[in-house]
């Protein structure tokens, strides 16, 4: 009887021990389900934020090229409007100096009253009034408004002048005191209208 009891002691305690070991596998099993489920659920966060991630490097990418093709717009159309500037200076610089080398043989032939302006005005003869109270009034000031002269130009008793009297008007006018505006300009119509 001892040894029954015993035997089933044994059974019973294998037993028990066989249904701990299932309770545990089962529970083992449980939780490497539970384990599988988290990490692919882990996986899939993650797969999804690196696309996420992707999609926004991308459009990073896409602004960083179109702020730098903007840039390169820009930096194309300051240097096509740096060009044109330059062109434009380049001209006013041309015209300058045409200006002033027709200035400076008129004031060659007002300094020397034997020297005619035939020859400058290409074989028109002397220079006219209007003519002459142009490039007085351009000697010493380099502005680049255009000289407006109605009341002259529309007086019809416009008389010429030969350079003798070219050169009188310049002596006239560097000899008195620099005015500026209107005092200027009505000197030098008082200096004309002297002849």
């Amino acid at each position: 009887r001892m040894r029954v009891w015993r035997k089933s002691a044994v059974c019973i305690q294998a037993a028990a021990r066989g249904h701990a070991a299932r309770l545990w596998t089962r529970r083992e099993r449980a939780a490497i389900r539970i384990q599988a489920a988290q990490r692919r659920r882990r996986a899939q966060r993650q797969r999804a934020y690196l696309g996420h991630e992707r999609s926004t490097g991308a459009a990073t990418h896409l602004q960083r090229v179109a702020r730098g093709h903007a840039a390169r717009l820009l930096v194309s159309k300051l240097r096509g409007q740096a060009a044109q500037f330059t062109a434009v200076v380049a001209a006013e610089k041309a015209e300058r100096k045409r200006i002033q080398q027709l200035q400076d043989v008129r004031l060659k032939a007002m300094l020397n009253p034997g020297v005619t302006t035939a020859p400058l005005m290409a074989g028109k003869g002397p220079a006219p009034v209007i003519e002459i109270y142009q490039t007085l009034n351009t000697l010493r000031s380099r502005t680049r408004k255009p000289q407006r002269l109605p009341s002259l130009a529309a007086n019809a008793d416009v008389t010429l002048c030969t350079t003798h009297e070219l050169g009188m008007a310049y002596q006239l006018l560097s000899a008195q005191p620099r005015r500026t505006g209107r005092g200027k300009a009505a000197q030098r119509m008082a200096i004309l209208h002297a002849f």
